[in-house]
């Protein structure tokens, strides 16, 4: 009896230490429950730019007067697409409403095939159409989403331009709300 209860000790023995090292491998690989891990969207392929998008202040290169701030705003949902963003003269974007211009606009956006950037990113094709009261505006873009970032093409601030960009602006993220 005795040889049974000692060969059941070693297995349980080994069975516990085993079992132990599966735990705490199991706890690292979940993070063991840390508030500093990001938690990383599901993303659905179908629609993977779904979801309210918005900057910090950031310095708006293409201003010409004294508001060379600006925070941004967009929304897309299912293929429809808002654009929301404020321009303002400080680096904290919280001037009074009396010196803020404000911009917005309403429309579509369409999400196309996959490209391999200049700088050698591969990023979707995004075709916009929005507009406010006055105007409506065409804008063909390109998107590059990492996790709860998403990236749009380098503006070239050419008012004249058709063609869509070549290359992802890093500088300016847009972050998932």
């Amino acid at each position: 009896m005795r040889s049974v209860f000692c060969c059941a000790t070693v297995i349980s023995g080994k069975f516990f230490r085993i079992a132990s090292a599966g735990f705490v491998v199991l706890l690292q690989a979940c993070g063991a429950g840390s508030d500093d891990d990001p938690v990383l969207p599901v993303i659905d392929p179908a629609r993977p730019i779904d979801g309210v998008w918005a900057t910090d202040c950031y310095l708006n290169s293409g201003s010409t007067d004294s508001l060379q701030w600006r925070q941004s705003t967009f929304t897309f949902d299912n293929g429809s697409m808002s654009l929301r963003f404020g321009d303002y003269p400080d680096a904290r974007c919280s001037s009074s409403s009396s010196e803020l211009i404000t911009g917005a606009g309403d429309g579509s956006y369409q999400l196309g095939g996959t490209i391999t950037t200049d700088n050698g990113v591969d990023v979707r094709e995004l075709d916009l159409n929005y507009g406010d009261q006055l105007n409506e505006f065409i804008e063909l873009e390109i998107v590059y989403r990492d996790g709860n970032i998403l990236y749009l093409g380098f503006d070239t601030n050419d008012e004249n331009a058709v063609l869509r960009p070549t290359r992802i602006d890093f500088d300016i993220p847009y972050r998932l709300q």
